[in-house]
Formats: structure tokens, C-alpha cells, sequence
């Protein structure tokens, strides 16, 4: 990093001792510089990226025609890889709740319910997604949106120091022509400890955006196609409009910044490392198009053609349609079409060109493409030698994104974590900030029930039931719940069952023994009970 006599601050009114300013003016520099990279990205991610036109020939460029027709080419060529080696790995990114790492509770309820008051499940998809494409994104953990504390930031807006020490936040105000930059930095006490957080504002009347916005498209594009100029800088002259903000307690708690940034390993977007990959395919396929078609036509030539001027015997000349003398327009002359008649005279030959094969172009982009699906570990769908096309094959070829995935949930982890911590603190909830948790996840690959439940049965009795719902089943926490929910109401209707049909077996024997009972004297049932059922007589009961 440059020394302090090497910058000029971007903060009017203060000197090198004000070390905001300093940092802000050294942040906002990242943040320029880096602009031009996060465009390049994005045009490639959109598929917006193309050839540059100085490969087109110059006599190509010169002719109206020709150069509609590679313009388009240029459009053509483009391939949009780009894509599924971002989103292959953000639609297997599912966080599924929280657990806290305690003894007497497995499943962080009040951080569960705050993931859903702040509508995480959305904004975290959208937080994957800009880390995987640009290698970086943030959230902001503030008051201002009723139960909804977490405010995603793009990268084209915001800067952090890799320590998480400080960040600045970029805007623009449409309607003043008024920009802003808002430095957030941590206190540390004498210890090390972090004792507090602070934020100021500054202000500049641009009359424009210094960097452009993730939605204008038609400059970003401009300028990854070299179209628009691509150095972006600010422009010195802020002012401070605001005292220092203190009114960080929630996150001071928690021993960080508001702001909270993910991050890849290296800091790049996933297809950012094999950029050049990219562009070399977009080139072959360029190559393989131009030659597609300036070969859908055959070209034909003349050989000893006796002259190049019409003469008096020539029919077009006899019917006035030409002057003797006059130059002999060939292209017109013999005009290719399928009802087409040639007139030749005696001894001339016909030459016909011969088509181009692409096969060499074909082969080139499908090595191009399975080399960068090998060094990308991106499962393009394109079968090698070495796996067939088999299942395992398959299997193989997922490995990869499988890894990364999961690589990128365990870098999510600490991020997602303080997000929620500080939600919980600045939500009333302030023993939050001691409280450790982990994030859980959806399974990476979509369970196949075949395997597991040859599984689960074996480990049945081994490990507990929820464990293997878990781990085996791929169950989510709300999964375990409901089903356990359910057996309890199946245990409890088999019992109210069983109870009733005892009780109806009560009732039955109960009306058994009512029908064997002596009637009331004098009544008919008693007469016939007597005469139904023989006395003995004592000489009887006697022998």
C-alpha cells in the first residue's frame, strides 16, 4: 500500500491526520479500479461479451454489406458458458436453519424465525449468486425496514478490508446529482478488543455517477467490448456532511462491522480464472461461423475469357442493350441463381470453388470445452474417453461442483452467522451476541431413496432415527419436525382407537352377564328363569 504523502484525499478540509479519510480515500480507490473487471464479468456472465472487431479484415470493415453480415457473426459467436459454471454451483447453495452448538438445544428457533422476518431465504440466494459471479458480495445488517434488518449490497457499490476492519458504501442521488460515500470502521481498545463502530458520511454535486450502476447495462457492456472508455476514478472535493455516527451498538456487540462480506477463496468470480478459456472459444467459434458462411456459396471464375468489352456481334449489343466498347460487368452478366443461363464463348472454362471443411474448428471446440470443463470442474454434458457416458461417468463429472459447492456453504457459514447474530441483538434479543450456531444446509445433490433406505435400514439401531433422517435421508430440520409431528398424531389416534375398542368389549361382556342375572321375583322373567333352570333337591345334591 502507498504511504500516506503518496494520496490525495478525496475529502476536502482535513489532512492525512483524519484517518477516515484516508481509508475512505484508499477504499474508494479499490472500488474504481476494480469497475472495469466487474463489467468485463458481467457481459461475459450475460453472454454480451464479443469478438473485437480488429479481427474483422479491413476490406471487410470498408464494405457496408460484408460488415453488417460479421457484425452479426460478432453476435453469433458469442458463448454463453459463463452462466452455467455460476449457477451450477448457486442452486445447490440452500441454508436450511440454524443449530446451536450447545447441549440442551439442538436447533437455534429465534435465529430460524429472524431468517424469515428478514426474508433471507431470497436475499441469501441473491448474496451466492453476486459472490459466485464477481467473487464478492455484502450485506448490511440496519434499523429502517420494520422486522426487516438485512440489506443486500452489490459489489458495485461497496468495498471491505479483507480483515473486516472497514468498508465504505457508494450512492448516487438521481434526483440532487449528489454523491455519497459512507466509511464504516471498527474502535479497538487497548487490548484489541473491538470497543465500538463509527461511521461518517461525505458528499459531492457530480452532476453524475462516477462508476456506473449494476443496471446500466448499455455502458457496462460498452465497456467490456472496448465501446466506452473504461478508467473510472472520483473525483476529489467531498465534504463531511455528518458528525461521526456511533449508533452501531448491535453490531459492536458482536464484535464486527454493520457490514458483513462472503467471499470466494481467492476473491474471484468462478469463472474469472479461466477468462481467456472463454475468450479463446468465442474465437473458434468465430473462425468456424465466418468460414460457415463466405462457404455457403461456391465461388466461380473464368479461365481464357478472350476479352473483358462487348462487341457488335454480342447479342446484348444487337438488342441495344449495350454499347460496342463497353466494359463487361460479369457479376451481372452471369448471375447465379437456379434458373440462371450462361452464355460462353468458345474455349472459355469454368473454375467453382472448393468448400472449406470445419471439422478442424469442431474438433478444436470441443477439446476448448472439455479442457475447461476439466479445470473448472463444470459439468458440461459433454462426454470424455475416460467416462463413456456412463453413470459413473456421470458422477465423475458432478464430483466437482459438488465440492466446490459445499466449499463455498463452509465459507458462508461465518458470514451468514453474523448476519443473524446482529438481526437477533438489534431485534431485542441481545444474549444473541454470545450465543454460538452453525448454519445448516439442504443436501448438496438431490436424494435418490434407493441407496439410503438400504442404508438407513442397516444403520437402524446403530444411530438415533433423527440422525439418520438427517444424514442419510437428507431431511431438512422442518422435515424431522413435521414427521415427527405426524407420528406423534398416528400414536395418538392408534390409542384413542384401541381405548375405544376396549371400551366396546367392556360394554359386550357387561351385557353378557346382565342377561345370565336372576330376574325380580314375581316377574314372567323369573317364572321362566325357574323353569328353565332345574332346582335340585337336597337327596340330589346329597348322593
Amino acid at each position: 500500500m502507498a504511504g500516506k504523502s503518496d494520496i490525495t484525499l478525496l475529502v476536502d478540509g482535513v489532512d492525512e491526520s483524519d484517518a477516515d479519510a484516508v481509508e475512505l480515500t484508499r477504499l474508494a480507490g479499490v472500488l474504481a479500479k476494480r469497475i472495469p473487471r466487474l463489467c468485463e464479468l458481467r457481459t461475459v456472465y450475460d453472454g454480451e461479451d464479443l469478438v473485437p472487431g480488429q479481427h474483422v479484415p479491413q476490406n471487410i470493415r470498408n464494405n457496408a454489406k460484408s460488415r453488417a453480415a460479421y457484425k452479426r457473426n460478432l453476435r453469433l459467436a458469442s458463448v454463453n458458458i459463463a452462466r452455467p459454471m455460476v449457477d451450477s454451483v448457486t442452486i445447490r447453495q440452500r441454508p436450511n436453519g440454524f443449530r446451536l452448538l450447545d447441549d440442551e438445544r439442538e436447533r437455534s428457533v429465534d435465529a430460524e424465525r429472524e431468517w424469515r422476518s428478514c426474508r433471507m431465504t431470497l436475499k441469501a440466494r441473491d448474496l451466492f449468486a453476486q459472490r459466485n459471479l464477481y467473487g464478492r458480495s455484502y450485506a448490511m445488517v440496519c434499523r429502517g425496514g420494520g422486522k426487516d434488518y438485512v440489506q443486500p449490497l452489490s459489489p458495485w457499490q461497496c468495498v471491505m478490508e479483507p480483515d473486516g476492519s472497514a468498508a465504505i458504501v457508494y450512492g448516487y442521488d438521481d434526483l440532487s446529482g449528489v454523491e455519497s460515500l459512507t466509511i464504516y470502521r471498527l474502535d479497538y481498545a487497548d487490548d484489541g478488543s473491538v470497543s465500538g463502530v463509527h461511521s461518517r458520511v461525505a458528499q459531492l454535486e457530480s452532476g453524475s455517477r462516477s462508476i456506473p450502476a449494476e443496471s446500466d447495462t448499455e455502458t457496462i457492456y460498452g465497456v467490456a467490448n472496448g465501446d466506452r472508455k473504461g478508467d473510472f476514478s472520483f473525483t476529489p472535493g467531498y465534504k463531511w456532511v455528518s458528525e461521526v455516527n456511533r449508533n452501531w451498538d448491535y453490531a459492536a456487540q458482536c464484535g464486527t462491522l454493520p457490514i458483513v462480506g462472503l467471499s470466494t477463496a481467492d476473491g474471484l468470480g468462478l469463472f474469472e480464472p479461466y477468462l481467456s478459456n472463454i475468450y479463446r472459444i468465442a474465437q473458434l467459434n468465430f473462425d468456424r461461423t465466418c468460414v460457415m458462411m463466405t462457404q455457403a456459396f461456391r465461388q466461380r471464375a473464368f479461365k481464357n475469357f478472350p476479352r473483358d468489352t462487348y462487341e457488335e456481334n454480342d447479342i446484348a449489343v444487337q438488342e441495344g442493350l449495350k454499347k460496342a466498347g463497353d466494359k463487361i460487368d460479369f457479376a451481372e452478366l452471369y448471375v447465379a441463381n437456379p434458373a440462371g443461363l450462361w452464355v460462353l464463348p468458345d474455349g472459355v472454362d469454368v473454375w467453382e470453388s472448393q468448400s472449406t471443411d470445419v471439422t478442424p474448428w469442431t474438433t478444436a471446440l470441443q477439446n476448448e470445452m472439455k479442457q475447461l470443463a476439466d479445470m473448472s470442474m463444470t459439468p458440461f454434458g459433454i462426454n470424455s474417453n475416460d467416462t463413456g457416458g456412463s453413470a459413473s461417468g456421470a458422477d465423475l463429472k458432478r464430483e466437482g461442483v459438488l465440492f466446490k459447492a459445499q466449499d463455498l456453504n463452509e465459507r458462508a457459514d461465518d458470514a451468514l452467522v453474523r448476519i443473524m447474530r446482529m438481526a437477533l441483538v438489534l431485534d431485542g434479543k441481545t444474549d444473541a451476541a454470545d450465543e454460538d450456531f452453525t448454519t445448516l444446509w439442504l443436501p448438496i445433490m438431490p436424494i435418490q431413496y434407493s441407496d439410503p433406505a438400504s442404508a438407513a435400514s442397516q444403520l437402524n439401531g446403530i444411530v438415533s432415527g433423527d440422525m439418520i433422517k438427517r444424514k442419510v435421508l437428507g431431511w431438512s430440520e422442518q422435515d424431522i419436525e413435521d414427521d415427527r409431528r405426524a407420528l406423534d398424531m398416528q400414536t395418538l389416534n392408534g390409542t384413542a382407537q384401541s381405548v375405544a375398542a376396549e371400551q366396546a368389549g367392556t360394554r359386550d361382556v357387561d351385557d353378557s352377564f346382565d342377561a345370565l342375572a336372576p330376574a325380580a321375583p314375581g316377574t314372567a322373567a323369573a317364572v321362566e328363569s325357574t323353569a328353565v333352570i332345574p332346582v335340585p333337591r337336597v337327596a340330589d345334591v346329597g348322593e
